[in-house]
């Protein structure tokens, strides 16, 4: 995604279901517009597309951007697997999107990880924001 000058980020698309933090809730948006979303930047390569959280609904737009050639970053959180709307713990879910030519990133909250974050965060800066 190095060669996007505009990130789209995405919580959830749908309804948000009963598991979702309130302060999360306003960043969840219908199918229908994220379908319009798609459909109005599908071709832009200057578009890049991340997914935060591990939602379930992220199986499905990992669906959608690979109906229009799109690719995406799926950013999970390790402690939401296997939970009701959540990709699973067994990672199935995650190789479902993977095959679909995804990108998945899990992050664990430990200290690694958010220095691995950190880092990523840096050198997309350096290369793309000077």
């Amino acid at each position: 995604m190095s060669e996007a000058s505009v990130i789209l980020n995405f919580h959830g698309i749908g309804t948000p279901h009963a598991g979702v933090d309130a302060a999360e809730r306003p960043y969840w948006i219908s199918r229908e517009f994220f379908t319009d979303i798609l459909d109005l930047v599908a071709g832009r390569p200057q578009v890049g597309w991340t997914f935060d959280d591990g939602n379930a609904s992220d199986l499905e737009a990992a669906a959608m951007l690979e109906a229009r050639g799109l690719n995406g970053e799926f950013f999970v959180l390790a402690g939401r697997f296997g939970p009701e709307h959540y990709l699973t713990r067994n990672r199935s879910s995650i190789r479902s999107g993977m095959t679909l030519g995804q990108v998945a990133a899990i992050l664990d909250g430990r200290e690694p990880a958010l220095k691995t974050l950190r880092r990523m965060a840096s050198t997309f800066v350096r290369r793309n924001l000077r």
